[in-house]
């Protein structure tokens, strides 16, 4: 019997990370857990993050693998590329400006051999760089009730290596583009068969208001439009989307459609008419009205919905006109 040489492989991408990175790989290293993979990926970094990681890489060869990108991939590209040289039984993600408790990839591992889990999850902690500001609890998916909604973050988990490895399921992130964890929860979700919970948090994420993807007039919002669409296609030739038909509608809804076009209006300097084109289509393809898990929203998502499939341009306009309305004011009032 062939025994895996590490029990969890964690890839972390950095691009131009010179910053953070040495927080995130030493909470890595002081992990309890001994028998560890850390597969950090440069994702063709400009700054001083190639040489950072040389340095750790050679202080610590058996567990410290650096993979250099020619050209940048962005996170999923970054991601597949650690995959392709993970070898632990479970896989873990951490991104390179967060960091975690050194206990956490032991009480993970742990937990999953409890029941031969295919995938753990736990709690994470919000942190703004100087002080903890919240902790978010996880949805416990022990039933698997409503697994496509909750699945939630990849980086609080560890997963069973056969959902990457390329002779089983072989699950990849798409490249080149943002939101990529939104895309491949659709394939983790439908193969998972059980999920353990460690109900603690172990990671730290890291809270940045000012991130590109908040950024007004940025184009890579639009990309978790994209990666829904992408999802919602790439389904659909599956032979289990009859199965899971009004969860993965109402889940490429709830991304696609209602968060984009809300945050479309809120981050951009104009009313985008030719991105809120492209969401009504696929809003019309949904036929969410009918959907069993649309039907149980409350209330006010319910009558946003209808709002944002029967009046697409008018409703943009007058939640694009408030919320200026009251950016206004802030400004005047609070001089910001």
């Amino acid at each position: 019997m062939l025994v895996n040489r590490f029990a969890v492989s964690v890839v972390v991408p950095v691009y131009n990370g010179e910053k953070y990175i040495r927080r995130c790989v030493d909470s890595l290293l002081n992990q309890t857990l001994e028998n560890i993979q850390i597969i950090i990926v440069n994702d063709a970094s400009t700054d001083s993050t190639e040489a950072i990681l040389s340095e750790y890489s050679n202080k610590n060869p058996e567990k410290v693998t650096v993979i250099t990108l020619p050209e940048n991939k962005k996170q999923g590209g970054a991601r597949n590329a650690g995959l392709d040289l993970a070898e632990g039984e479970y896989i873990g993600f951490v991104d390179a400006d967060d960091f975690v408790k050194n206990e956490m990839f032991e009480r993970l591992y742990k937990k999953a051999l409890t029941s031969d889990y295919d995938v753990v999850d736990s709690d994470y902690l919000i942190y703004d760089g100087e002080r903890v500001l919240g902790k978010e609890i996880s949805v416990n998916l022990d039933n698997l009730d409503n697994v496509f909604s909750n699945y939630g973050r990849l980086w609080t988990k560890i997963f069973k290596k056969h959902f990457f490895c390329k002779k089983a399921l072989s699950i990849r992130f798409p490249e080149n583009i943002f939101y990529e964890d939104n895309y491949i929860q659709f394939f983790l979700a439908a193969e998972t068969k059980n999920m353990g919970k460690v109900n603690d948090a172990f990671y730290f994420y890291s809270h940045n208001p000012n991130s590109t993807t908040r950024v007004v007039d940025n184009p890579r919002y639009f990309d978790r439009f994209k990666t829904a669409v992408m999802a919602f296609e790439d389904f659909k030739r599956r032979e289990d989307y009859t199965k899971y038909k009004d969860e993965i509608n109402y889940r490429v809804y709830n991304l696609g459609v209602y968060i984009t076009f809300l945050g479309l209006v809120n981050n951009h300097s104009q009313v985008p008419l030719d991105k809120i084109k492209e969401i009504n289509n696929l809003n019309k393809q949904l036929s969410i009205s009918k959907n069993k898990f649309y039907k149980k929203s409350s209330k006010k998502y319910k009558f946003f919905g209808f709002c944002i499939l029967r009046f697409p341009y008018l409703f943009a306009f007058i939640l694009y006109t408030r919320l200026k309305s009251i950016q206004l004011v802030n400004k005047l009032y609070h001089g910001k």
